[in-house]
């Protein structure tokens, strides 16, 4: 049987996994062996380094509480069981490093709050595998955001402003053969020297394409 989850505002203190939460902290832990849904505390503000690392029992949706501002490195990194939409609360300002790290099984949309200041280096490595969707402006004006921007193969839909204002990237490659679903501006306000490439086969598509049309003059094959 599952077991679900269900840490209340009071402080619980599990001494088997030397781990500690409270209202407004969760500080590191070793947890195994947990399985079922995570249910975090209304009031909890920080979620610390290693917290969850490595629970991969958990399966379903991981509901974050909106009163938290911030999640550690390596804080769901390996939890490979959790699916759905990665809805991270408006309040949020850091990310760190490796905190979603092969979280693999999340399918939807990933929304990232306006006033997310730090997403640390992979923080969502090897997350994109599944990824899906790309909602209304998730990573507007991500000035941290370099190099080269690679959009899976299984990305269907990418909304209006998704990247928008994120002038340090100058190249997109677009995996997927069948343009996907695109959005108004999406990359409006990037780098002037910006290049989108994408299947060879499938440019025409994408110089054609809803969203992708407005960038047509700049997208060219892969190499």
């Amino acid at each position: 049987m599952m077991l679900s989850m269900f840490f209340s505002a009071a402080a619980l203190r599990l001494s088997s996994q030397k781990q500690f939460i409270s209202a407004s902290t969760v500080v590191p832990s070793s947890c195994t062996g947990f399985s079922g849904t995570l249910i975090l505390p209304s009031g909890l503000s920080t979620i610390s380094d290693y917290a969850f690392y490595e629970c991969t029992g958990f399966i379903g949706s991981l509901v974050l509480p909106t009163a938290l501002t911030s999640i550690g490195d390596f804080a769901f990194g390996g939890c490979s069981g959790f699916t759905g939409n990665l809805n991270l609360p408006s309040g949020l300002t850091s990310i760190g490093f490796y905190a979603f790290g092969y979280c693999r099984s999340f399918t939807g949309f990933l929304n990232l709050p306006s006033g997310l200041t730090t997403i640390g280096g992979e923080a969502f490595w090897s997350c994109p595998n599944s990824l899906g969707k790309i909602g209304f402006q998730a990573f507007v004006n991500c000035k941290g955001l370099t190099g080269v921007l690679v959009l899976p193969a299984s990305l269907f839909v990418l909304q209006s402003g998704a990247f928008a204002g994120c002038t340090n990237f100058n190249i997109v490659q677009s995996l997927n053969p069948d343009p996907t679903d695109g959005g108004t501006g999406m990359f409006d306000n990037t780098s002037p020297s910006l290049s989108i490439q994408v299947p060879s086969s499938s440019i025409n598509a994408y110089q054609t394409a809803d969203g992708w049309s407005a960038y047509s003059t700049i997208i060219s094959a892969l190499p």
